[in-house]
């Protein structure tokens, strides 16, 4: 068994409860996917759309893996870093059933600042801004295409 579990999964695709599962019942540290509380911290008091988040994911990519809602490095560049080389690391990607996950995603709609009143339909029809640790690019078409991606 490897020694480290490193989750991956969507926004709203409950990933903290599975952490706090695996805390509970293994005997394996989680290479954790959100930056600690003093770079949060930072952020909200610097301007930039998540840039020191970004920073850190970028920077830290070796120990951490990356943010725990990214676009996974495909396997040639993730196999390249020291913890998945040596073997080290179970990984776990979850998935939420998309019509379901569409609709926790309009309820709590991770760094979108459209403002309030889209409905459901104007919601999965508007573009998607993503942030630099995301790794699919920059602007996708819709939330359905991050479900995709």
């Amino acid at each position: 068994m490897g020694k480290y579990i490193k989750i991956y999964g969507e926004r709203n695709t409950n990933t903290n409860y599975m952490s706090q599962l695996i805390a509970m019942n293994l005997d394996i540290m989680e290479i954790r996917g959100i930056v600690p509380k003093s770079i949060s911290k930072l952020q909200s008091i610097l301007p930039g759309e998540e840039a020191i988040k970004d920073l850190y994911f970028l920077l830290l990519y070796g120990k951490t893996l990356g943010w725990k809602h990214t676009c996974v490095k495909r396997w040639d560049k993730l196999s390249k870093y020291k913890l998945v080389n040596l073997d080290l690391v179970i990984f776990l990607t979850i998935t939420k059933n998309p019509y379901s996950w569409l609709l926790s995603l309009y309820r709590r709609p991770y760094h979108q600042y459209t403002g309030d009143g889209l409905n459901f339909e104007e919601f999965i029809r508007r573009p998607w801004k993503l942030v630099a640790r995301d790794n699919a690019g920059k602007i996708l078409p819709n939330p359905v295409e991050l479900w995709n991606v």
